[in-house]
């Protein structure tokens, strides 16, 4: 059985992430099934939850927050640029 193509399995990511449903890992594990991203090594933090994923300064903002609000944001900086 073929696996489905790589343009299919993203537009179900951009739906999940228009429907604010779309977390950073399940983001992640699609980047590292399509081979974008390979797992990190792990040292001797196996036991670590934290293990294999990137730096917390590195990860997705997951606050719930719907696309108007970056919009917004985006609205009234530009109202306020010089």
């Amino acid at each position: 059985m073929a696996t489905k193509p790589f343009f299919i399995r993203a537009q179900h990511i951009f739906e999940l992430a228009l429907q604010n449903a779309l977390t950073w890992k399940m983001l992640l594990t699609f980047l590292r099934c399509t081979g974008f991203v390979k797992p990190a090594k792990t040292g001797s933090d196996s036991n670590n939850e934290d293990a294999g994923l990137p730096a917390k300064n590195r990860r997705f903002d997951q606050r719930k927050r719907t696309f108007e609000d970056p919009v917004a944001d985006q609205t009234k900086a530009d109202e306020e640029f010089p």
